[in-house]
């Protein structure tokens, strides 16, 4: 179905940002003035390849994970730059491209190293290919970033007085081709791939139905202050991503609320009805049931809970999964923690956590109320550390919550 001539969404418009908050003729974006102001602006790197090392006493263990992050411009979403990723006896090697470094990455894992660049990049390509083969293919995750380079409303060229084109108004990825090839190559090859807000939009815009298959997505419009997820536990305890499987363990009442910067996208299925297609089948995993904008859509449902996309899979026959979702794990603001599965979890993590669980488990002049403050800050930073794909099985690593081996 062509979105565009859907008559239940008539048009790709905004239904949930209201008329006022539409931008003019030398405005920047909200979205990008806050989120500027908020985190500052993030440099791309020497060379367009960076490595960020794991934590010193991560250093001992195998690697489990490899993330790669991909951004252009101010990143609004620094969660693998600004939280280094943990496993349970294991390490995540963690990567930064540059979007428009995606060209020369794909072609050297088609076996052609690009010449011409400086020894840094040269080493951190080689490192990541060395690193990919340690793991499984599921393992392996790249994370399309959300950030300013997929924002076309900064080309002040293209604006009108009676207010902003929509034909520029949309997000784009960088260097469309390049990262459409190596999309098509990460989910031909096993790997997870990872959209978030301002690159979901994006991945909507630029969606070629030749490589990837029918679009089964629709932007529905915008929102911001805070939206609320709801979902059914054991479905996220199921499901091939360590980060949502500690979400599902953690939160027993299946709802949780995160904060939303001014332009967040609310998007839903062009067919709600329709969950498989020739290339792969949908698995809806969590629905916005509540935001701040004006108007809440009606478009798909979990457990009787309806309201727009949250998080979803697309597994494809390949074997690669795409996950899509509309906020951010760095701005998770409130949940209901469940006390006696966060002491589970952290013996099994073991280390800070152990031991910081202890520390207030045990601390007599603390108020309930301030412990389970510091329970809640504790299991937010656990999800926030945990890596959206699973951990490899090909390194001794039995651990519950990593769905390749059996559970005890």
């Amino acid at each position: 179905m062509d979105p565009s001539k859907n008559e239940k969404y008539p048009s790709n418009k905004s239904y949930c940002i209201p008329a006022n908050q539409k931008k003019y003729k030398g405005e920047v974006s909200s979205k990008l003035a806050y989120k500027i102001s908020t985190y500052g602006k993030v440099k791309e790197g020497r060379g367009g390849l960076t490595f960020i090392p794991p934590p010193i006493e991560d250093s001992k263990f195998p690697t489990v994970s490899v993330i790669v992050t991909l951004f252009s411009g101010d990143s609004f979403d620094e969660l693998f730059k600004s939280k280094p990723q943990k496993a349970p006896e294991g390490k995540v090697s963690l990567f930064v491209l540059h979007y428009k470094y995606c060209k020369h990455v794909l072609n050297a894992f088609q076996g052609i190293i690009p010449e011409g660049f400086d020894d840094e990049f040269t080493d951190n390509l080689k490192k990541l290919i060395n690193e990919i083969k340690l793991v499984s293919a599921e393992s392996v995750l790249f994370n399309w970033e959300c950030c300013s380079g997929l924002d076309t409303i900064q080309e002040e060229e293209h604006f009108d007085y009676n207010g902003i084109d929509d034909d520029y108004s949309k997000k784009h990825l960088v260097e469309k081709d390049d990262n459409l090839a190596l999309i098509k190559y990460l989910l031909d090859n096993k790997h997870m791939l990872m959209f978030s807000d301002f690159a979901v939009d994006a991945l909507i815009n630029d969606w070629d139905i030749k490589l990837l298959g029918a679009n089964p997505f629709i932007k529905l419009g915008e929102c911001d202050r805070q939206i609320e997820l709801n979902f059914i536990p054991s479905d996220l305890k199921e499901s091939s991503s360590v980060q949502l499987q500690l979400v599902g363990q953690l939160c027993e009442k299946g709802k949780m609320v995160i904060s939303a910067m001014p332009g967040t996208i609310v998007f839903g299925f062009v067919d709600e009805k329709v969950r498989s297609y020739p290339e792969y089948e949908i698995n809806l995993l969590t629905v916005v049931t509540k935001t701040t904008g004006p108007e809440l859509l009606d478009n798909c449902e979990i457990a009787a809970k309806r309201g727009t996309i949250g998080h979803v899979m697309l597994k494809y026959k390949s074997g690669g999964v795409m996950l899509l979702s509309a906020g951010h794990w760095i701005e998770m603001s409130k949940f209901d923690v469940d006390l006696d599965n966060l002491e589970s979890v952290v013996q099994d993590f073991g280390g800070e956590y152990k031991n910081k669980f202890s520390e207030i488990k045990s601390n007599n002049n603390m108020k309930e109320i301030e412990k389970y403050s510091r329970y809640q800050e504790m299991a937010n930073d656990m999800i926030q550390k945990s890596t959206p794909c699973s951990y490899s099985n090909k390194v001794n690593f039995q651990k519950k919550y990593n769905k390749k081996v059996e559970k005890k």
